[in-house]
């Protein structure tokens, strides 16, 4: 869907909320999804950082001693 088909249909879905008189209802709906969006895109939502931490002491186990 390209960015021409996207702005035509929420001009649609706004003008057909206005006119239904639930323009200030959608409005809310609207800001409170964008809030969970924001909210579920936090950092502490993606996951550790030390994926691969258990490759990394293999490797340092595999070393020889001196």
């Amino acid at each position: 869907m390209n960015l021409d088909k996207l702005t035509d249909f929420a001009i649609k879905v706004a003008i057909a909320a206005a006119l239904a008189g639930q323009l200030p209802a959608f409005t809310k709906w609207v800001q409170i999804q964008t809030a969970k969006v924001l909210w579920e895109s936090r950092t502490s939502t993606w996951g550790s950082p030390l994926f691969f931490e258990n490759q990394k002491t293999n490797l340092s186990n595999n070393q020889p001693r001196r």
